[in-house]
């Protein structure tokens, strides 16, 4: 079920709002997923994975690092590097090959 928060004397639980998430049952508010991560399915935060990444919070997906570059982190990354002359970006984007002589 999605995550839910209620204020003191509340008549019904409030679902949370988009790329947040109740740290607990019975929370008094939601909490923002950080950059690098993403809410699920209104229940969880989840790191970014390889080639993937959130630049700020309350995301709701992550972007897949531009070709030709690769993600700052293997997981949960808030950007993507250029891949330097004489390399290659891997087909998942989590890395920078060098280019066979």
């Amino acid at each position: 079920s999605a995550s839910t928060f209620s204020l003191a004397g509340s008549l019904a639980c409030t679902t949370c709002d988009p790329g947040t998430v109740a740290p607990a049952k019975r929370a008094p508010g939601c909490i923002d997923c950080l950059a690098g991560s993403f809410e699920v399915d209104n229940r969880a935060c989840q790191l970014c994975s390889v080639g993937k990444f959130s630049a700020g919070p309350r995301a709701t997906s992550c972007d897949a690092c531009p070709p030709g570059s690769k993600s700052l982190t293997k997981t949960g990354a808030t950007g993507c590097v250029e891949c330097p002359p004489g390399f290659a970006s891997s087909a998942d984007g989590g890395s920078c090959d060098a280019c066979a002589l």
